[in-house]
């Protein structure tokens, strides 16, 4: 069931439905808490709704369980940047 909450966010989020992914998201953690693509998917329905804080803590939650993931490494790099660069 993870697995297809997981998948759901994705689609939320590419309709740009950002809250519903999150929702989705935080579900399948409840029911995988070792599932790492569902913090993937936390973290970037967090940076959609403009929340890199809270995005970056998800991302490296699932480094935790899968610390080799290049998309979570990149997600997080690219977070930690949006979230240091200062409002022109």
């Amino acid at each position: 069931m993870a697995v297809i909450l997981s998948r759901r966010a994705t689609l939320y989020a590419a309709l740009g439905h950002y809250n519903e992914s999150l929702d989705d998201a935080e579900h399948a953690i409840q029911l995988e808490p070792n599932f790492s693509t569902a913090y993937f998917r936390k973290g970037y329905a967090l940076c959609s709704l403009g929340r890199y804080a809270e995005a970056c803590v998800e991302f490296r939650k699932g480094l935790e369980y899968d610390a080799c993931c290049p998309h979570l490494r990149h997600a997080l790099e690219v977070t930690m940047n949006s979230l240091h660069q200062k409002p022109k």
